[in-house]
């Protein structure tokens, strides 16, 4: 028998104040694209550490290896020149509820994922964020 732990978005408490939530995911995505620009991997691993410990966990892989992936990726944005982001704006972020309410999907006003962006090579990137509010802060979960 295969026996998985919980996911931790199952026990994320419920996200009833959508207008709180938003200039703090705001906040977040603009900081998150700001450091794919520059190339860097941390803002985002640190934010979203809960999901690559999952992740980790349900691939029986080491977070190192899951974090490593990450790396690479961010790393491969700029190999053929600067990655130009999308900033996300107060004005046009939606907040979606998913998973019954604990998760908040933030989307652009055209209903794409918020944090995107286009390579040099005019490669169009999308990261799908599902974040939950945990103890007033907002944590990348899926």
């Amino acid at each position: 028998k295969i026996a998985f732990p919980r996911w931790r978005w199952l026990d994320a408490p419920l996200s009833d104040d959508l207008a709180a939530a938003k200039p703090q995911a705001a906040q977040l995505l603009q900081r998150l694209a700001v450091s794919l620009a520059r190339g860097d991997p941390e803002p985002f691993l640190t934010a979203a550490r809960l999901r690559f410990e999952e992740l980790a966990l349900a691939y029986q892989r080491s977070l190192a290896d899951e974090a490593g992936r990450w790396r690479l990726q961010v790393q491969s944005l700029g190999a053929t020149g600067p990655f130009k982001p999308e900033l996300a704006s107060l004005a046009g972020l939606q907040l979606r509820k998913v998973a019954g309410g604990r998760l908040l999907e933030c989307l652009a006003a055209d209903g794409q994922p918020a944090l995107r962006g286009v390579s040099a090579d005019g490669a169009r990137r999308h990261w799908p964020l599902r974040v939950a509010v945990i103890e007033g802060g907002l944590h990348v979960m899926r």
